[in-house]
């Protein structure tokens, strides 16, 4: 999985180094300005729906990975950098914290704006345990990461199933055509 889409300078939070470092809250996602579409869990797909089509894509290993699509475009997406009014897939809202797959280990965005040592919500307390924000993150990264893994597991057993195909669709445009066979939906007649 692509867990590292939007991070630039992924580093190990660390409580000795980043003992002063806070959280600004931001409600500014354009981190994610030139996604077309994100990763989503299981657990995502009924919200996601709502907003944003579910479709499935392989990676270069040939794995089938969920994914909200945002747009049709190759690059980028119209929502702006405040996505009003639309599901945010926890793939964008844990940024710019991530727990690194093999070891658990808590991972940060070190070029993030929101990190920051001047304001916001402390990441550590003065004896250098995790703060009341970060144990909340924590546990946000640890349930989505879980429910990353089971989605894995489901999406393994579609494609056991041969449950995905291709789909046939093809959108019109007035100056080109895209063909959206290279993405992956559950053939609901099988």
């Amino acid at each position: 999985m692509a867990s590292l889409l939007f991070y630039q300078n992924p580093i190990p939070l660390d409580k000795e180094k980043h003992k002063n470092l806070k959280l600004k809250k931001l409600d500014n996602l354009n981190f994610a300005a030139k996604c077309n579409s994100v990763p989503v869990a299981g657990f995502e797909f009924f919200q996601t729906s709502r907003s944003h089509p579910v479709m499935f894509v392989k990676n270069a290993d040939g794995d089938f990975i969920p994914v909200a699509l945002l747009s049709l475009r190759s690059e980028g997406h119209d929502l702006g950098d405040r996505w009003q009014d639309v599901y945010v897939p926890s793939f964008v809202r844990r940024y710019p914290f991530v727990l690194e797959d093999k070891q658990g280990v808590v991972m940060i965005d070190g070029e993030a704006p929101q990190l920051q040592e001047e304001e916001g919500d402390a990441l550590f307390s003065d004896a250098g345990e995790p703060s009341e924000t970060l144990s909340s993150i924590i546990q946000f990264l640890d349930s989505v990461d879980k429910g990353y893994r089971a989605t894995q597991d489901y999406v393994k057993a579609l494609k056991e199933k041969d449950l995905l195909q291709p789909c046939k669709g093809t959108i019109k445009f007035t100056d080109t055509t895209l063909k959206l066979d290279h993405m992956f939906l559950v053939e609901e007649k099988a």
